[in-house]
């Protein structure tokens, strides 16, 4: 748990916690006000350092908020186990295709649309993962991430017929997780 100052870029105190093993950096809505010293060991004049501990209010209330979360995931994945006898799982990311593979179908897939399903995977991975190393779970993937992919694959130009075969794979081929993404 920490507080952070982006001097000139932003005027507006960051918290930075960590959740679940990922770091989380939030604006926590409090202004810098005042003289900043040098480093934030140090300590600034009286404006200042109120503005510190309005910063830091808000930080103890938005860790507190994400460890209710926390909680609250927990308490839904005991009901589904009660209700169901299995934890809800998320799908790894690498696990994707093997997963799509094992999907009940009338027919055999066939081998060039097993390489081409390999690609589209690994092509929306690469989009996605680019700027988000941390992505490890299907569930991390939010519909912003999907609506990003969906416009990347437009402003490629291919056919409408191509667009919606890559939608409707990933589609099927996220299907079973949380992934909702999609409703774009």
């Amino acid at each position: 748990m920490a507080l952070e100052l982006r001097r000139g870029k932003s005027k507006w105190w960051y918290g930075q916690i960590q959740v679940n093993g990922r770091k989380i950096t939030k604006n926590l809505g409090v202004e810098i006000c005042g003289t900043i010293p040098p480093r934030l060991s140090m300590v600034g004049d009286i404006i200042f350092e109120r503005s510190r501990a309005k910063a830091q209010a808000a930080l103890e209330r938005f860790q507190i908020d994400a460890k209710k979360r926390c909680k609250s995931e927990e308490l839904i994945q005991t009901i589904h186990e009660i209700r169901t006898g299995e934890r809800v799982r998320s799908v790894l990311l690498t696990d994707i295709v093997a997963r799509w593979k094992v999907l009940p179908r009338r027919r055999p897939l066939s081998e060039r649309y097993v390489t081409q399903a390999e690609s589209r995977v690994k092509r929306f991975l690469t989009f996605v993962c680019k700027g988000n190393a941390v992505l490890k779970e299907m569930a991390q993937i939010q519909s912003s991430h999907a609506r990003a992919y969906v416009r990347m694959i437009e402003e490629r130009g291919v056919s409408a017929k191509t667009y919606n075969n890559i939608v409707i794979f990933l589609v099927s081929a996220s299907n079973g997780s949380k992934f909702d993404a999609w409703d774009c």
